[in-house]
């Protein structure tokens, strides 16, 4: 692993983070600008609508069209590069891939965007049908309008149930100045995480960030997210028929999962590929391959700052939904009774180990990976110790996880189709 560098932080003079991860071998780099400020309005009662942070999102890449450089942004798709954004319940990230002589150029986009704004109402409202529309358009994903309501559902009447979209009467209340309010609070350099991966002049790069960056006022205090109290949102299980016009059926199960620097991250991450993580997993064999009851069935992991959620997805045929559900409960049972052969430990510790080697080779994803670990661990550990970490994980931490996660009086569940779901008999009894 001697040719994966180690990514080096840093912080200029206004506070601003830096994590620099390069890449000399390639032709080009993802710059990208995380804001640590999504969960303002999630974990603490806030003047500002669900949705706020989604919101502002878009319209900074209006502003990015109006500004004077907006030749700039040409000039990056022109050259092969892209511009994009996404915003999840405790983050918004602003990223460029680009050649590596444009990196100087989506720095400064990057920090026109971190800049004061200049939208208008009529800017608001062009913006307003767009999410509005994407709001509508998005009930058509089943697996994500069902992750959606159970969220909202479990964890009311906490604030960070919300979809990060918002919702429709959320995104008609917000207005100029309350989102002008949000960037001044939320967009300030103790906030904000500028995370850079690929090939760059490691000479010059941090003037060229600070040259970029100067422009943000200095934050009055360091940091403040770690500081803050544990404010986890009450887990509620709960048990809902949706849409039960779907042809097809489409089951979730939730349980209660961990907290993104939980030291049980690393058998977690076992756990969702032993279980649920490809052809070789235990509920792709049991339920697809020796039944072929599902069209397709996995697992998955949502870790947040100060909570967590551990899912299966399976889609089947309504006829099949009575049987799908008992037997996904029995591989949940039976794992955590015995816990993992040893050579389904083995191949799934395997599996991580090499997508994670092979996803090093993306700057986007070395970017990203490096900004949470700073936004959630405050640290940068070497691949090497990654990996020893997960190599470590054993029988007796898998069973452990699988006894406070998989409790079967404590999984939510949410299901389509026009066939209700029979609660099974052991389940009935707990």
């Amino acid at each position: 692993m001697s040719h994966i560098g180690q990514p080096k932080k840093y912080q200029i003079e206004n506070g601003l983070r830096v994590i620099l991860d390069p890449m000399p071998s390639l032709h080009s780099a993802t710059v990208s600008l995380w804001v640590d400020g999504s969960h303002y309005p999630a974990y603490a009662p806030s003047p500002y609508p669900y949705g706020v942070a989604h919101f502002l999102e878009h319209l900074l890449f209006k502003e990015s069209q109006k500004m004077t450089s907006f030749r700039q942004v040409q000039d990056i798709e022109a050259s092969g590069g892209q511009m994009n954004a996404m915003t999840d319940k405790e983050t918004t990230c602003y990223y460029a891939q680009v050649l590596s002589e444009e990196v100087d150029t989506a720095l400064n986009i990057l920090a026109h965007m971190a800049q004061p704004p200049q939208f208008t109402q009529d800017d608001i409202t062009l913006e307003r049908q767009v999410i509005t529309h994407e709001i509508r358009t998005g009930q058509n994903a089943t697996d994500t309008r069902i992750l959606e309501t159970l969220i909202q559902t479990l964890w009311q009447p906490h604030p960070l149930s919300q979809p990060v979209i918002g919702t429709e009467m959320s995104i008609s209340a917000m207005t100029p100045a309350m989102l002008h309010h949000y960037h001044q609070t939320v967009y300030t350099p103790n906030h904000m995480i500028l995370s850079i991966a690929g090939r760059f002049n490691p000479e010059t790069i941090l003037t060229q960030v600070q040259s970029a960056f100067d422009g943000l006022p200095a934050s009055s205090s360091a940091k403040s997210n770690k500081s803050k109290p544990n404010l986890s949102p009450p887990y509620t299980p709960c048990r809902m028929h949706l849409y039960p016009e779907d042809p097809q059926a489409t089951l979730c199960l939730l349980s209660k999962g961990i907290e993104a620097d939980s030291p049980q991250r690393f058998a977690l991450a076992v756990l969702d590929m032993l279980l649920g993580g490809g052809i070789s997993s235990r509920l792709f064999k049991n339920l697809r391959q020796e039944k072929g009851l599902v069209y397709s069935i996995h697992t998955f992991e949502l870790l947040y700052r100060y909570t967590g959620l551990f899912g299966v997805f399976a889609q089947t045929h309504p006829d099949q939904l009575n049987t799908v559900y008992p037997l996904i409960l029995d591989t949940l049972e039976a794992l955590t009774a015995s816990g993992p052969t040893a050579d389904e430990l083995e191949r799934a510790k395997r599996k991580i180990s090499g997508t994670l080697r092979l996803n090093l080779e993306s700057t986007r994803y070395r970017a990203s990976r490096n900004a949470r670990t700073e936004i959630y661990q405050e640290t940068q550990p070497d691949i090497k110790t990654i990996l020893q970490q997960i190599q470590a994980v054993s029988v007796q931490e898998i069973r452990a996880l699988c006894q406070q996660l998989l409790i079967p009086e404590n999984l939510s569940c949410g299901y389509t189709g026009s066939v209700s779901l029979h609660q099974p008999e052991a389940v009935q009894k707990s």
